[in-house]
């Protein structure tokens, strides 16, 4: 009895010290009772710990330790299930939370656990459900509310997201991702003024490209006859190619343009009209009068489809003999994958494999402008050109030489639509925001690109059979 108690204080200690961010404190403590012998909650404890050093594998092993132990104890299935989730094993993660909601269903926190688990797998009614009855449950919980916003989005339920989106900026006027994901569904549906207005709260985020101090004025629209502008690039790439276009624009009204920008684009944008300077995060300041963030100029010019005439190509790339791009052939590029670090690179890209038959090899040099998927097997007939790539302006070479680029919504697609470059542009069932609804074969960016949607959720078949009857008449 006696030996419980001290255990028990112990246990009590390490969960101070663990809420007190003290973590060495709480592992030794925990480590030192292990050493004596089993101990449900010390396994719990270092699992939690493994957990937040992101070793996830180490910590379903604790989890389950404690598990084993005392099988009904619901805050070890829980945490459990957010060991299974960080790793992406959703179903597994679904399981421990169920588990847990069977025996306690007003544990409104493992709803939300629950509700984005099912999320992930796609089951976006059941995980409707779930994040309505965390917000049922606990009414001030405004993370299920945002995540209905985004589930109604995937059902395609834009005008009820946007409801959601809203209730939680009445609740919490300075809700930065609710104002960020009221303005992207607005901008998706074609609202463009408040959507321009509500996606500028994502500078309210902190800034991660660079950590200089902005004196100057930031360009609210003021003249520019004369002046200096810094344009500061953000997000991705394809961002930067996307909303370069408005560069040139701005020097017709005198405009003397400077940009800021990650490496792996400056060869690009040194080559480009109305540009007198670029440089890289980690430089200092050109001298300039006003500054702009670059998604937010068409906010400033109150940009919407058909605001003024665009012209195409837009980008200049000095043009390179490239041995491999065919005369005697029809020459195809091919982006089958999404970088992982986007965070959605499984909705939008698709399997190789999709893409077997397709081509003619009598008749198409397929080559493969993907940079994260291995084509060495060449089961597909596709040309891999990754040496010759070393920064963009190579594969905007690659690119201009082609007769026709197929791509999933990646940075390949925007460098072919800035050079007119005929694209087939593959998108999941809700794309991202650029890529308005009101535009089902088409968008207002590029005139090149054409849009095939998924009819539904990772349905790819539909998509990729429209595709081939393109090709089989190229």
């Amino acid at each position: 009895m006696a030996d419980t108690k001290i255990q028990n204080e112990d246990i009590a200690k390490a969960i101070n010290a663990f809420s007190q961010n003290k973590f060495d404190e709480a592992e030794t403590i925990c480590m030192d009772l292990l050493k004596k012998g089993d101990n449900p909650d010390a396994n719990h404890i270092i699992g939690c710990l493994r957990m937040r050093e992101k070793k996830f594998d180490e910590s379903i092993e604790y989890l389950k330790k404690a598990i084993h132990s005392q099988p009904s104890n619901l805050g070890f299935h829980a945490s459990l299930g957010c060991a299974y989730s960080s790793i992406k094993d959703y179903q597994k993660a679904i399981n421990s939370f169920v588990t847990v909601i069977k025996a306690d269903p007003k544990s409104s926190q493992v709803h939300f656990y629950l509700g984005e688990a099912y999320r992930q797998t796609g089951k976006f009614k059941e995980s409707l459900d779930h994040f309505n009855q965390c917000t049922s449950l606990s009414q001030d919980h405004l993370g299920s509310q945002l995540m209905s916003g985004v589930v109604h989005e995937e059902l395609k339920h834009f005008d009820r997201a946007k409801e959601s989106y809203q209730a939680c900026i009445e609740t919490y006027p300075e809700y930065i991702a609710a104002h960020i994901n009221l303005g992207m569904c607005c901008l998706l549906t074609g609202e463009y003024e408040k959507g321009w207005s509500e996606y500028e709260w994502r500078l309210k985020l902190p800034e991660e490209n660079h950590s200089h101090e902005l004196k100057k004025p930031q360009w609210q629209g003021e003249s520019l006859e004369g002046k200096k502008l810094l344009i500061i690039c953000e997000q991705g790439f394809g961002d930067t190619i996307q909303f370069i276009r408005f560069a040139e624009q701005l020097t017709l009204g005198g405009a003397k343009i400077s940009i800021m920008a990650p490496d792996e684009l400056i060869s690009l944008l040194n080559q480009q009209k109305g540009i007198e300077k670029v440089v890289s995060f980690k430089e200092s300041l050109p001298d300039h009068d006003f500054y702009t963030y670059m998604l937010s100029i068409p906010k400033v010019i109150e940009w919407k489809p058909n605001t003024f005439e665009q012209k195409f190509p837009y980008l200049q790339v000095e043009e390179k003999d490239l041995s491999f791009i065919s005369e005697k052939k029809i020459n195809i590029g091919l982006v089958t994958q999404t970088r992982r670090e986007t965070g959605d690179e499984k909705s939008r890209s698709i399997d190789i494999e999709k893409f077997k038959n397709m081509f003619d090899e009598q008749k198409h040099n397929v080559i493969s402008l993907d940079y994260f998927s291995n084509h060495k097997d060449n089961k597909n007939k596709i040309m891999n050109v990754e040496p010759e790539i070393k920064d963009f302006t190579d594969t905007a070479s690659i690119i201009q030489n082609l007769d026709l680029v197929i791509s999933v919504d990646t940075v390949v697609a925007h460098l072919a639509g800035s050079l007119g470059i005929k694209t087939l542009l593959c998108l999941p069932a809700v794309p991202g925001w650029r890529w308005d609804l009101n535009f089902p074969k088409a968008t207002p960016w590029y005139p090149s690109l054409e849009l095939f949607r998924q009819p539904v959720h990772d349905d790819w078949d539909t998509v990729i059979k429209q595709i081939k009857e393109v090709i089989n008449n190229v």
